[in-house]
């Protein structure tokens, strides 16, 4: 399985700018837009393509927490179809023989983590045991540099002048501190969760406003820094790849260091410092387990600062409902 050279030029492109309009992407790689709109279709139904609002860093940021919950026998999978149903929840999967559920949980305040962790899941009978881990610092989020380095059929880097084309696509305002926040920014960034390239008339539509209205928020949230946008490909896309939950125990004065060594290798398509026992997770794709041997041994052996580690294999993964959304 191979990437087309358009199809990679069309992700690195997106990369620049997630909502850039077809026919801008078009200009930038010398094909028609309903050429792009068709790629761009056939990238979202082959290899699960995403791309999402992120929040991470400015006003809107709220918390992101890793949940690890133990199951009793059988009910996993229940317990994780609901857990990906919930408003804020981005990934869910079974690991450890399908008895232990992993999550990604996006929650707007403290209280609404209290609430999930100390009086929703202890009033699940199915759920044993609870491990919840704050995170405090994000080093890569991405499954598409592996994708292009083990997919591409050549370099098929953009050129300067494709950059050139697509730098105008970007909104053109000078960056500024994050700006303050209302109910109807809040409103277009939970619907750019579900799609980020959701249309201006969609949302604008959905939220009863002028498109006008739409963009200039869409704008200012943007320039602020308070939105920028995710553009991902789901492992499960790739049904030959093993993906891995790796837990690290990292000496406190070289997290840092430890966590941006670990996503400069491709395999590494998700790394965070989190509160907890464990302060580095990872998310690993490989192409087998003989590949997530050598990986660990060869590569993450020779990383300075690692004290402990534990990992588990993603057995499923669940469709979250703002996948589903889409």
């Amino acid at each position: 399985m191979r990437l087309d050279p358009v199809d990679d030029q069309l992700l690195r492109a997106l990369i620049i700018d997630p909502r850039a309009s077809f026919r801008q992407l078009g200009a930038a790689l010398g094909a028609a837009d309903r050429t792009i709109a068709r790629r761009y279709s056939a990238l979202q139904a082959k290899w699960g393509l995403r791309i999402s609002a992120n929040t991470d860093g400015g006003v809107l940021a709220g918390e992101r927490w890793y949940a690890r919950l133990r199951c009793a026998p059988g009910s996993a999978m229940r317990v994780a179809a609901a857990l990906a149903k919930r408003t804020g929840t981005s990934w869910v999967a079974l690991i450890a023989g399908g008895t232990e559920i992993v999550a990604s949980i996006h929650l707007r305040s403290a209280t609404e983590a209290g609430h999930l962790f100390m009086r929703d899941f202890p009033r699940t009978p199915q759920v044993r045991d609870v491990t919840a881990q704050r995170e405090l610092r994000r080093f890569a989020r991405s499954s598409l540099p592996y994708f292009l380095d083990r997919y591409s059929s050549a370099d098929e880097s953009l050129t300067a002048d494709q950059v050139a084309v697509m730098r105008p696509a970007l909104e053109g305002d000078e960056p500024g501190p994050p700006a303050a926040v209302d109910p109807l920014d809040e409103a277009i960034v939970a619907l750019l969760r579900l799609d980020g390239r959701m249309p201006l008339q969609k949302i604008a539509r959905k939220l009863l406003v002028s498109p006008s209205t739409a963009e200039r928020r869409l704008r200012r949230l943007r320039s602020s820094g308070n939105l920028t946008f995710d553009v991902d490909l789901r492992p499960s896309a790739a049904k030959e790849l093993m993906l891995t939950a790796v837990w690290m125990t990292v000496a406190p004065d070289r997290l840092e260091v430890t966590g941006q060594t670990l996503v400069s290798f491709p395999e590494v398509v998700f790394a965070a410092a989190t509160t907890g026992r464990t302060n580095l997770c990872a998310a690993v794709l490989t192409s087998d387990e003989r590949s997530f041997y050598s990986f660990l041994t060869e590569t993450v052996g020779t990383v300075a600062g690692i004290r402990d580690i534990e990992t588990a294999p993603c057995l499923l993964e669940i469709e979250s409902s703002a996948a589903a959304e889409r």
